[in-house]
């Protein structure tokens, strides 16, 4: 009910109005609000709670306002109204008439948190004075669990085609047992070969991602609190590695908790591990350039008893990083001779040890992704 009380100030002829309500909450409330809240929650999340709200009474009621409930640690806001943290506002609601909206709510909770209570309290609105009805109350439980994910590779640097081990290890930090733990280990398939990652570590295999589970480590079904698990895994890395000169794996993991729907999450990322090069050696023998124009001098085909000049062509492609150091030999079959006509791209000119018969080029580096090549001059006198 409102009392309203209607006065004026001696020597003034301005009439003022105060208004008051006689009962802020009524026992027998009308309006009813009900909200799924979980029964649980994890210390830190993100949640949604459907509500309704019901005019159960005989008459139509306008100006509906539902606030959001206070409590430290939790952060509301209505679907309905985005995150402009306005209340939920119901212009009106035919007798027995329900509408519905969604409470979001994140939660940040110390540890030394374990329950909570929350209050939807509805308003009405009346001479702009808003007026409780009947609160919904509920209480939530605080579940507090943690994993850390620690990985090491075994080494600093990998090769390509190589098998590098990889460890790691879960613990449970938390304040509950972990239960049916899985692991996601999304694969790159330009730098990791994902098939045989796959069976070397007897895994299952979706798309490119590696899923490690307690069917591949038993200890992972569960994992009591302050315990700890730990993994060897083993990477194969691809022959031929592209896009990039050092490999880091992000890792997701996925549990259970008893008694709790909700699933528990947590991401982690390995450290990276640099990747070596791959470089082809390709190798061709020319009479004509590719321009179609004689780079060759002799009989074609080659005549007993003549001499035939070919260029020989050795190209090198080098892969994700820089190669250091490089030396490519040749040694020349009997009946070649070297005629020390030679070119190269990169690096000083070849050497020819006529003892050996061998041809060695040295470049001092090679960038990634760069194609590097020598060309040289043979005869050939069948």
């Amino acid at each position: 009910a409102v009392v309203e009380l209607i006065y004026r100030q001696e020597k003034t002829n301005r009439f003022e109005v105060k208004t008051v309500g006689i009962l802020a909450t009524p026992a027998d409330s009308v309006l009813v609000v009900n909200a799924n809240f979980p029964t649980t929650i994890f210390s830190s999340g993100n949640w949604e709670v459907p509500v309704t709200i019901q005019n159960t009474g005989s008459e139509l009621i306008s100006g509906i306002s539902i606030p959001f409930p206070t409590v430290n640690g939790l952060n509301f806001s209505w679907l309905e109204t985005g995150i402009t943290k306005k209340p939920l506002l119901i212009s009106l609601l035919k007798p027995n008439e329900t509408t519905t909206g969604t409470l979001r709510f994140s939660s940040k909770l110390p540890k030394d948190i374990s329950e909570i209570s929350v209050s939807l309290i509805p308003q009405i609105q009346i001479n702009n004075q808003y007026f409780n009805q009947a609160a919904f109350n509920s209480k939530i439980y605080v579940l507090h669990p943690g994993l850390k994910i620690s990985s090491e590779w075994k080494q600093s640097i990998v090769q390509p085609g190589e098998n590098v081990p990889l460890h790691i290890k879960v613990e449970n930090t938390g304040s509950v047992e972990l239960n049916n733990l899985t692991l996601a280990i999304p694969l790159p398939a330009n730098l990791v070969n994902v098939r045989e990652t796959a069976t070397a570590n007897k895994a299952t295999l979706k798309g490119s991602t590696l899923y490690i589970s307690a069917k591949e480590f038993p200890a992972l079904n569960s994992i009591p609190r302050q315990e700890t698990r730990e993994l060897p895994l083993t990477i194969v890395i691809s022959n031929r590695p592209s896009g990039s000169t050092e490999l880091s794996l992000p890792i997701s993991a996925s549990s259970n908790i008893v008694n709790n729907p909700e699933k528990f999450e947590t991401k982690s990322i390995t450290s990276p591990i640099k990747l070596g090069t791959f470089i082809s050696l390709n190798a061709e023998s020319h009479y004509y350039s590719t321009e179609g124009d004689q780079i060759g001098r002799g009989p074609l085909p080659p005549k007993v008893g003549k001499e035939t000049k070919y260029w020989a062509l050795l190209i090198l492609n080098n892969g994700t990083a820089e190669a250091s150091n490089v030396t490519v030999s040749a040694t020349l079959a009997p009946g070649v001779t070297w005629t020390s006509k030679s070119s190269v791209t990169r690096g000083r000119e070849p050497v020819y040890n006529p003892s050996t018969r061998t041809i060695t080029w040295n470049v001092s580096s090679v960038p990634a992704s760069e194609t590097v090549g020598i060309d040289f001059e043979l005869s050939i006198t069948p």
